[in-house]
């Protein structure tokens, strides 16, 4: 069995004042957060729980995007350009 040994001989102090708010303003521009998935991976993930994070500090600023793509067909291939063409025209505005 493996044996813990501690980094520092002694606990490392912080000192100074710490405040939590329920709403901080971090980020005056607008944040897109584009999550390009292929289909067979689940929705959600790592770029979704990033969203509820930032969604308390950004608010409305924030915007998230999820799309899957499957490039298996040529069909595929084109319904996957015209959604990404969509949500670029979107963005733009």
């Amino acid at each position: 069995m493996a044996e813990w040994i501690p980094v520092l001989a002694y606990p490392l102090l912080a000192k100074g004042s710490y405040q939590l708010t329920s709403r901080s303003c971090i980020l005056q521009q607008s944040l897109v957060i584009l999550h390009i998935r292929m289909s067979s991976i689940e929705p959600g993930g790592p770029p979704a729980i990033i969203n509820q994070y930032l969604q308390s500090f950004l608010g409305d600023r924030l915007s998230y995007h999820e799309i899957s793509f499957d490039l298996s067909s040529e069909r595929r291939e084109r319904d996957h350009t015209v959604i990404a063409e969509q949500l670029a025209d979107e963005l733009a505005r």
